[in-house]
């Protein structure tokens, strides 16, 4: 389970998470094409990988398809209440969430 410490459990969710994060959660059209490409790909037993989880909501999408799914999210706060999600839906036995900071080098 991925932890916050003291001050970032203080920080509202606002600023905590990046506001373009909303308007993605919130477009159906979007959800709605990533839930069919999904259901219409994974296979139950499927190792699916899902890099920049945010909320969790396609990693949910492909364990619900029967997937065994690996994600990170490099946003503590993120990947916090990423986990959350998970664990409430249910899914915490097939999705792994590993909180990570990505650098890139040339």
């Amino acid at each position: 389970m991925t932890s916050l410490s003291a001050a970032s459990r203080e920080i509202p969710i606002q600023q905590a998470i990046p506001p373009w994060h909303f308007a993605m959660m919130n477009d159906r059209e979007r959800n709605h094409a990533y839930r069919e490409a999904i259901e219409t790909t994974v296979r139950p037993g499927d190792l699916v990988l899902d890099i920049g989880t945010g909320a969790g909501v396609t990693a949910l999408m492909a364990a619900r398809a029967g997937g065994n799914v690996v994600t990170c999210e490099s946003n503590a706060y993120t990947a916090f209440l990423a986990d959350r999600v998970i664990s409430a839906n249910g899914y915490g036995d097939r999705v792994t969430l590993r909180r990570h900071l990505i650098w890139l080098t040339r």
